[in-house]
């Protein structure tokens, strides 16, 4: 396998990410259990295959477990509670993400790597909302993978 050669986060990552979105759910989570060092990169990716598969219950789990290993990171959880469905909290971390000097450029990160559409709310961040006018950019970008736990 090609973590043995390039051992990484990268590798990983993208192994995992095409299992989910190709719904290998039993793969991936044996990928997670037998690469992934990190116990919050595991939280997170198990939330991800949960939050694709559509278990609310599970999903809340490990999402919960997330932020209480994750507390000072808005950027990941708010990629997480968008997988899941949890628009409020999404809304609520990017709209502090919006105020910073470069909320701009890590409101496009969190899209990117969220794969889901529109990972909250654009009235929830004006300045990137400006932003995207001023840049003739349209909204919402299109979801690379499904997610039934999100409803918007």
């Amino acid at each position: 396998m090609g973590t043995e050669i390039a051992p990484g986060g990268w590798l990983s990552t993208a192994l995992v990410r095409a299992l989910v979105a190709n719904s290998l759910h039993e793969e991936a989570l044996k990928e997670i259990d037998g690469w992934i060092e990190s116990d919050i990169i595991a939280l997170l990716f198990k939330a991800l295959v949960m939050a694709h598969k559509g278990d609310q219950s599970r999903f809340d789990q490990l999402f919960e477990a997330f932020k209480v290993e994750n507390t000072d990171d808005h950027y990941w959880t708010t990629i997480v509670a968008a997988w899941g469905g949890h628009r409020e909290e999404a809304n609520r971390l990017v709209a502090q993400i919006d105020q910073h000097h470069f909320g701009a450029v890590t409101l496009t990160q969190i899209t990117q790597w969220c794969g889901c559409g529109a990972p909250f709310d654009l009235d929830a961040t004006p300045n990137f909302a400006a932003k995207l006018k001023e840049g003739n950019l349209t909204w919402p970008p299109q979801a690379t993978m499904d997610f039934p736990l999100k409803d918007w």
